[in-house]
């Protein structure tokens, strides 16, 4: 799969999923997270978990990471002129990409090329992200939120230094973990929930509720700005993405 993953950008291999993400305000399917998937000649569509470890220790998550923010942002184009109403995208940023001295530069030129709105692309993040050379993933992180875009952290709650950070990050979402969501049917954990989404109000974050999938998690978490989970929408392709929310189902 390695050998594999040196050749899948050039061969065209890689494609993103998307999923709608349910804006509970208005009831709306208005955003939606790229999600990678690789289609291996050999093996077939192969799930992140399989191979993003694989590009964060080879170093080719960086050039990746690229070309995902690249796809999402001419997606999100593309929809548009299409007549698709979506308020967002989301892609997933990992540490060694913040870490990089061109990024905030490259981000830019991607965001010109694909003539977006800035405030369109939001860059989700997870609390590792600062276990190695925190203060400068900050410093770029404050940097993309100069441009105008949009910064979320996601699986928030599973690290050690949640509170801590949440002082010192330069963020305008909350995600709350699945394993959060999932506990929410019992009592202890819809009282987690609502502390989330209660802090997240205070510091004036909105916030995203993942991995919903039962009606009694989303009557738990339905104070949240937007519900994504199977429940809503599985992980859809780009056509699949596309008449789902002309037809707004």
């Amino acid at each position: 799969m390695l050998a594999g993953l040196h050749e899948a950008l050039q061969k065209s291999e890689f494609e993103l999923f998307y999923q709608p993400e349910l804006h509970v305000e208005t009831g709306q399917l208005s955003a939606a997270e790229a999600l990678l998937r690789w289609r291996h000649p050999t093996f077939g569509l192969v799930m992140p978990l399989d191979f993003i470890p694989l590009l964060e220790q080879s170093g080719l998550i960086i050039p990746v990471g690229y070309w995902v923010i690249e796809t999402a942002c001419q997606q999100l184009k593309d929809w548009t002129e299409g007549g698709l109403v979506l308020s967002s995208v989301s892609v997933n940023i990992a540490p060694q990409q913040l870490l990089q001295d061109d990024f905030v530069a490259k981000v830019k030129m991607i965001i010109n090329k694909s003539d977006i709105d800035p405030g369109s692309l939001i860059m989700e993040i997870t609390e590792s992200t600062f276990m190695k050379n925190s203060q400068l993933a900050i410093n770029t992180l404050v940097k993309i939120r100069e441009i105008g875009i949009k910064i979320a952290i996601d699986d928030f709650g599973t690290g050690y230094s949640s509170l801590s950070y949440l002082r010192k990050l330069p963020l305008d979402i909350l995600k709350i973990d699945r394993s959060f969501v999932i506990d929410s049917e019992t009592e202890a954990g819809a009282a987690i929930c609502e502390m989330l989404i209660l802090l997240a109000n205070r510091l004036k974050l909105k916030v995203v509720a993942e991995g919903v999938e039962t009606e009694q998690q989303f009557d738990i978490l339905k104070k949240s700005d937007w519900i994504q989970g199977y429940l809503i929408s599985r992980p859809l392709s780009v056509a699949d993405f596309y008449q789902k929310l002309s037809e707004g189902k």
